[in-house]
């Protein structure tokens, strides 16, 4: 499977390290995620068939869960600002 979105990954994350800022490394933790659930199951997340870059709402919802739950590993001070549930 090709991987376009790694370089920009990439880069962002050399960036970070560059500034000395957090970094959330939304890319690895979204292809670890679609690892583990499957392509079946990724394929409910697109609001196309064969657009692995875009996400319908059902997708939207997941990544977002996927941002709340890296901001919270990395100890994020953003983590104050959400509400459990959201």
């Amino acid at each position: 499977m090709t991987r376009p979105l790694l370089p920009w990954a990439e880069a962002a994350g050399e960036v970070a390290a560059e500034l000395d800022v957090p970094f959330v490394d939304l890319y690895s933790a979204s292809v670890a995620f679609h690892n583990k659930i499957g392509s079946g199951e990724s394929e409910k997340f697109s609001p196309k068939e064969g657009d692995i870059t875009h996400f319908n709402e059902v997708g939207a919802n997941a990544i977002a869960d996927l941002v709340i739950e890296e901001l919270r590993r990395i100890d994020s001070p953003l983590v104050s600002y959400l509400n459990d549930g959201d």
